[in-house]
């Protein structure tokens, strides 16, 4: 789905979907992971099933602050912005298209910034602009802030789930929210009612 979309400029897709190609990519990973392993130490098919689903949200709010990354800090080996070159439909861009929908002057200013990079390449000002343009409109920390909820929520639901008196799941707690980047914890402002 990812890939079929930015190889296709006329592709919209609803930032639900956007969201359920997240869970089917990282999301499947990491729910995989936890069915695999309460099955391996004894657990009911029941908690399996739960655990697996927390889990793939988890996945799907690391995969979302990757699309953060990829706009901010820029992921190892790649440079800042190669997403917008790409032509991938990151949340960013699909809640910019979403909050502008009715504004075809700023839905034009994002369309030609995406075609001049994806033409020009990765050292194109059109890299930046496009960047610019979302930062301002707030969506690169709405953006952060819906990949930090699910995580931080996913790890209440696990710890929940196991007891939350369980070792293991503050050790999984722990290492998921030390996987956010630093920068990218900063003023998150997170909070159910916001994401949920």
């Amino acid at each position: 789905m990812d890939i079929a979309w930015h190889r296709d400029n006329n592709a919209h897709p609803s930032v639900e979907e956007y969201l359920a190609m997240v869970r089917c990519k990282t999301g499947t990973l990491a729910s995989l992971a936890a069915r695999i392993g309460v099955l391996a130490g004894g657990g009911k098919k029941e908690t399996a099933d739960t655990a697996a689903r927390i889990a793939a949200d988890i996945g799907a709010g690391f995969q979302i602050l990757d699309d953060v990354i990829n706009l901010t800090l820029g992921n190892p080996g790649k440079k800042r912005g190669d997403d917008i070159v790409e032509g991938k439909k990151s949340l960013p861009v699909l809640l910019y298209t979403e909050k502008c929908n009715k504004n075809e002057t700023a839905l034009n200013a994002l369309s030609d910034f995406l075609r001049i990079a994806h033409q020009d390449g990765i050292d194109s000002p059109a890299v930046e602009q496009a960047i610019s343009l979302l930062q301002r409109s707030g969506v690169i920390e709405h953006t952060r802030d819906k990949g930090i909820f699910l995580i931080e929520k996913g790890c209440t639901e696990m710890a929940k789930l196991f007891g939350a008196d369980n070792k293991a799941a503050e050790k999984i707690k722990t290492l998921f929210t030390n996987m956010i980047p630093k920068d990218l914890q900063k003023s998150s402002g997170t909070g159910e009612a916001k994401h949920a």
